[in-house]
């Protein structure tokens, strides 16, 4: 039996079947590579620590990454399932900034309204009362009608905040140190002092800067300080140094050089730190003298 052909109908149908096949096929692998955009997303974030949020500023509602949900502390999908992102009012986002960021928020983000671009950095206050810090970047999509939509991104700052207030810690606490401290690069090139120092010498910051240190101890002989460098190359000097102030007076520091290291050891510094001992040492020449008078004095009366 001859098979029968098919009609123009039945033709018609077979190539919509699968043209909506391929369309379906089309749908699938776009999904697929969707979910693996959004997994490489999420592990972008989480490895980052950065998460995305989009604020409709019709109606004030802000959804966010699953990223950004972290790193506000919030509650996440269970392990194994897809996260969606999250929504949640402005009010609420907005009760999650410490009490002292939330009027510069508010002022940066009316800004963003009228020039489009939006930055700040705030600290976040989680569920567990934990604070973090973040810095969020983001822009407005404006247009005849106003502001209708914001996109950006938050990422934690914490880390860099600590370590940044660590170091102002330690340059206040240098700067403000009462003994005078002089930190030169390996080309023996001044790059700071402290305000003791300065104190004490008479120079500004700005004219020691680029200056070799011996300019401080321009009376001291060569091989005073070929000795401190072979010390400090050692890992240590300790000694005393005669120091100039810049009207020409003359004083005694008691000085401790050392390099200063990275993180593999490589020198990258010197550090000196002096205190004046001027006072002390022309106590003890007094009391010296005055102990070789009595002497002689107890040596003549015994005669």
């Amino acid at each position: 039996r001859v098979p029968a052909r098919p009609v123009a109908a039945e033709l018609r149908l077979v190539e919509a079947g699968a043209r909506i096949a391929g369309n379906i096929i089309e749908w699938l692998r776009s999904q697929q590579k969707l979910r693996e955009t959004s997994e490489r997303l999420a592990l972008a974030e989480k490895a980052a620590e950065f998460g995305i949020w989009e604020v409709d500023i019709a109606s004030g509602a802000v959804t966010v990454s699953e990223g950004l949900t972290t790193l506000l502390g919030l509650q996440t999908a269970a392990p194994g399932l897809q996260t969606a992102s999250r929504q949640f009012s402005f009010s609420e986002l907005d009760s999650m900034l410490h009490p002292d960021d939330r009027v510069a928020v508010r002022i940066a983000a009316e800004e963003a309204i009228r020039t489009g671009t939006f930055q700040a950095e705030f600290r976040i206050v989680l569920p567990d009362g934990s604070v973090r810090w973040g810095r969020s970047q983001g822009r407005v999509e404006l247009a005849e009608g106003g502001a209708r939509r914001a996109t950006g991104a938050l990422i934690d700052i914490t880390q860099q905040k600590q370590t940044e207030e660590r170091l102002h810690i330690l340059s206040s606490a240098v700067e403000q140190c009462p003994v005078s401290i002089l930190i030169a690069n390996l080309n023996n090139e001044i790059e700071y002092v402290n305000a003791r120092l300065t104190e004490s010498t008479g120079y500004t910051l700005e004219e020691l800067k680029g200056q070799h240190p011996r300019q401080l101890s321009s009376g001291m002989p060569d091989e005073h300080f070929r000795e401190m460098a072979e010390g400090i190359q050692a890992g240590q000097w300790q000694g005393v140094v005669r120091t100039t102030r810049k009207n020409g007076e003359l004083y005694w520091e008691s000085v401790v050089a050392r390099s200063i290291r990275d993180a593999q050891g490589k020198p990258t510094h010197t550090i000196a730190v002096a205190q004046d001992i001027t006072e002390r040492l022309e106590m003890e020449s007094a009391l010296k003298v005055s102990e070789e008078r009595f002497r002689i004095a107890a040596e003549s009366s015994g005669d």
